[in-house]
């Protein structure tokens, strides 16, 4: 996630105290638009010792952040819980006294980093999370103080707070020496838009200042950041105690994909502090359920603003209702007659081919005896080999003729000339076949014509019938048996 955020406002004011015990990061009259972190300090222990603490956590965790974490990766609770730790140990190596009162200071921690705005505090030191365009505090944290651990548990109305004994007492807060060390609450944002405000103070500025008077000056829109600042320094003039805070508006958000893996805890954060208002009586209407925001951050344009996604906007129904609507029968009538053209091209493209594919048997006139020859596997199509290529009749008469004239087929003999010979094989041509046949079967039957014409002629001339006649007779079935066999055969 990337950031532009206006020039950051700061507030700075010792009140009527004798020294300053609060401290900025970065110090007062250094910070610009370029600047992500932002901490605020208010120390406590006497002179000097709450101005060394606040002074020593803000340079340590400070240090830390700037100079030993990747500023393009999201920082995570773990880096920041170093960053404690380190700030800890300094502060334990500053304790010189033996005194029972002990020095330290209250903390707010807010961090533009990769994957968010991570915002942390300890004590009664408190930031907001402001939207103007909703007038809305997005967020606001829960002091570590006697008075709000006395307004939780109801003792104590929230109009009474600013006037109980012991307001300024605080159950937390960062000490040397500590045998456990406290640790920041830490609330992860996603749900940034431009025009946000994020407000950091601590405890003396809200000494006359309640949230509807802070949302009255951050709200309003005819004043300018420097205008508002110089609102806040005025209500606050006269306050008693040392009061600082940092006033940080953004200006503009792009969201990354690596902004999805990152946790976003501030809804239910929020929502937490309604319902506790709620139980107290300090909210009287019925709370809206609220869910975690998504990742989706956005820079809003200068022009009108869009109008929400409603049905009426797209003039359609929701996807989840029916339209009621029913088909047209034509509709029905030209889905079937697409089916049919589909079925039919796909019937023409898987059998339509098969005629083309075919193996073809070829006839041609070569020297000696004439045979059949079969097509060679290479003529067929690569797209189709039978198990056995179909026999024609023509085929069968051929193959017998072959048999009975005794003719051999050697694959070895040389090949004719034409597309047999490319693939090693020798074509008869039918009608040169078919043409001598009929000219020996014609010959066979003039002769045999020519003999019953003699017989006949001897049997008028009274020629011994007997002797010749019976001779002929006998000489004459084996070929009429010969004569009937060829008939069939031809």
């Amino acid at each position: 996630m990337k950031y532009e955020i206006r020039p950051p406002q700061a507030i700075y004011e010792i009140g009527l105290r004798e020294n300053q015990e609060d401290s900025l990061f970065p110090a007062t009259g250094k910070a610009t638009s370029e600047d992500r972190l932002f901490m605020l300090c208010d120390g406590m222990g006497g002179h000097q010792s709450g101005e060394v603490a606040s002074q020593t956590v803000c340079e340590e965790i400070g240090k830390y952040v700037l100079n030993e974490t990747d500023a393009s990766r999201p920082f995570t609770d773990a880096m920041l819980a170093e960053a404690v730790e380190r700030a800890y140990d300094a502060l334990d190596g500053k304790d010189n006294t033996d005194s029972e009162k002990k020095m330290g200071t209250t903390m707010v921690f807010i961090y533009f980093h990769a994957g968010g705005v991570m915002a942390a505090h300890i004590g009664d030191s408190r930031y907001y999370h402001i939207r103007p365009k909703t007038r809305e505090i997005r967020y606001r944290s829960r002091d570590h103080s006697l008075a709000n651990m006395s307004f939780e548990a109801g003792e104590v109305s929230l109009q009474n707070l600013p006037t109980m004994p012991g307001r300024n007492v605080i159950l937390r807060a960062m000490m040397p020496h500590q045998d456990v060390r406290e640790m920041p609450d830490i609330v992860h944002i996603k749900d940034i838009r431009p025009g946000d405000y994020f407000f950091a103070c601590s405890d003396g500025v809200l000494e006359r200042m309640d949230d509807e008077e802070l949302m009255n000056v951050l709200c309003n829109k005819e004043l300018s950041d420097e205008q508002k600042r110089d609102w806040l320094l005025a209500s606050t003039d006269g306050n008693k105690d040392n009061h600082s805070a940092w006033l940080i508006q953004v200006a503009g958000v792009m969201s990354e994909e690596i902004d999805e893996y990152q946790p976003d805890d501030e809804a239910e954060a929020r929502m937490k502090n309604k319902l506790l208002l709620a139980e107290l009586g300090e909210i009287s209407e019925e709370l809206p359920v609220e869910e975690p925001s998504t990742p989706q951050v956005f820079d809003e344009p200068k022009s009108m603003p869009q109008p929400e996604k409603t049905h009426a906007n797209f003039n359609m129904p929701p996807a989840n209702e029916k339209s009621g609507k029913k088909p047209l029968p034509w509709m029905w009538i030209a889905l079937a007659a697409l089916a049919l053209i589909a079925c039919g091209a796909i019937g023409f493209v898987f059998f339509g081919q098969d005629s083309k594919n075919a193996p073809q048997i070829r006839y041609e006139k070569v020297e000696g005896t004439p045979r059949t020859i079969q097509p060679s596997t290479s003529d067929r199509s690569e797209a189709e080999t039978p198990a056995t290529s179909p026999v024609t009749r023509q085929q069968q008469n051929g193959s017998k003729e072959n048999t009975t004239e005794g003719t051999a087929t050697s694959k070895n003999e040389p090949a004719a000339t034409g597309k047999g010979k490319a693939n090693g094989t020798t074509t008869v041509d039918i009608k040169t076949k078919v043409k001598e046949k009929s000219s020996k079967d014609s010959a066979e039957s003039k002769k045999y014509e020519k003999v019953f014409k003699d017989a006949k002629d001897r049997n008028k001339s009274g020629d011994n019938p007997d002797d010749d006649g019976d001779k002929d007779t006998k000489n004459n079935k084996p070929s009429e048996k010969k004569n009937n066999s060829m008939d069939r055969e031809a």
